[in-house]
């Protein structure tokens, strides 16, 4: 993400009630345009045992897909476009967040 976004995302989830520190704790990896970092570094944040997986990318969205099957993975609209089909089955833990922010949608069918 890049910072405003981030900063935007972390206003969110306080807007939400969420404390970080306290009742949150995000934990960064950053490629910084290095894509061949993208698979260690998703495998890394699985073995810190997150909750959630946060990608803004497609590069993204495939390297968490590769190291993870069910730990949810959140993307914006656009890092979806070519990741995850509408009729993946295989693909339930992706959530996938409108363009207006406002409530998420599964970019897989149930």
């Amino acid at each position: 993400m890049i910072p405003r976004a981030v900063h935007a995302f972390r206003e969110q989830l306080a807007h939400l009630g969420y404390v970080e520190g306290s009742t949150l704790h995000i934990e960064e990896r950053w490629a910084n345009g290095d894509f061949s970092r993208l698979d260690g570094l998703a495998n890394q944040l699985i073995q810190e045992n997150v909750d959630i997986l946060v990608a803004t990318s497609t590069q993204d969205v495939r390297a968490a897909k590769k190291a993870t099957s069910t730990i949810p993975i959140v993307l914006n609209q656009i890092a979806c476009a070519g990741v995850v089909a509408n009729d993946d089955r295989a693909v339930r833990h992706v959530v996938v967040l409108n363009a207006e922010g406002s409530s998420p949608c599964r970019c897989s069918s149930r």
